[in-house]
């Protein structure tokens, strides 16, 4: 074995050093940029049901939305985002969308009797577009959402509270 002298030693030490640091920082930069984690699906897009299952008739039915959450490596439980009631248009072909709860916060129900939608907090009353009934002292319709049909499942772009007034896009964590 021939003798390595100390200038040679210390230059196979430092590229030795230069190559495992160099490899170290390619393989953690692969699993960075092919890794599952930093490509969530951040669409605020909620699947809700199939338009067949929708009734034909027009009437509100009430759904719950809840978005699964997950990374690279963890299942944690579905969360809840708020009700939506859903009803086809005229054509049969498309769903309308609205909120579940008023500007105020408070949750309503439908009364297929009546076909109207009731606040039990303030009184309040809609019509199945959402319109406030109790004019002038109301706090706004409900809100209407954009909704769309593919391939026969009805979607629901949801937008979360964030603050009183102020609405934003949810996305999935």
């Amino acid at each position: 074995m021939p003798a390595i002298h100390s200038r040679g030693f210390k230059c196979v030490l430092v590229a030795g050093c230069t190559v495992a640091f160099v490899a170290g920082s390619a393989a953690t930069g692969a699993a960075f940029l092919f890794s599952p984690a930093t490509t969530p699906d951040a669409s605020p897009w909620v699947r809700v049901i199939d338009l067949a299952s929708l009734p034909a008739d027009g009437r509100p039915q009430r759904y719950g939305l809840s978005v699964e959450q997950r990374d690279a490596w963890t299942r944690l439980p579905d969360r809840f985002l708020g009700f939506v009631y859903l009803r086809r248009t005229r054509d049969s072909q498309g769903a309308i969308a609205l909120r579940g709860i008023t500007p105020f916060g408070s949750t309503v129900e439908y009364d297929p009797e009546a076909n109207v939608f009731h606040e039990p907090c303030w009184g309040q009353r809609y019509d199945a577009d959402g319109r406030c009934l109790n004019r002038p002292s109301n706090p706004g319709d409900l809100d209407r959402l954009e909704a769309e049909v593919r391939n026969g499942v009805i979607f629901v772009h949801f937008t979360a509270r964030r603050g009183r007034w102020q609405w934003r896009t949810f996305v999935v964590d």
